[in-house]
């Protein structure tokens, strides 16, 4: 079965696409998504599937607990 989730240009599909867009490597992203929680669903065929605006919200969720209470 084919998925069409590449119609959705906010979708990214497999480790590498989301690597790029992360601007790090597969293995990051694999490490990311055991330790820190990454926001990357596994499908079948063992290919990862996120989207960019999960990713952006993700980065600013890890920015603000750095930050501390006072600035959420």
């Amino acid at each position: 079965m084919k998925y069409s989730f590449k119609r959705n240009p906010d979708v990214l599909l497999g480790l590498r696409e989301i690597a790029d867009y992360m601007g790090c490597c597969p293995q990051t992203i694999r490490r990311w998504r055991r330790t820190l929680e990454f926001p990357a669903a596994i499908l079948p065929g063992n290919r990862c599937m996120t989207t960019r605006p999960l990713i952006d919200a993700w980065i600013r969720g890890l920015a603000a607990a750095q930050q501390g209470p006072a600035f959420q």
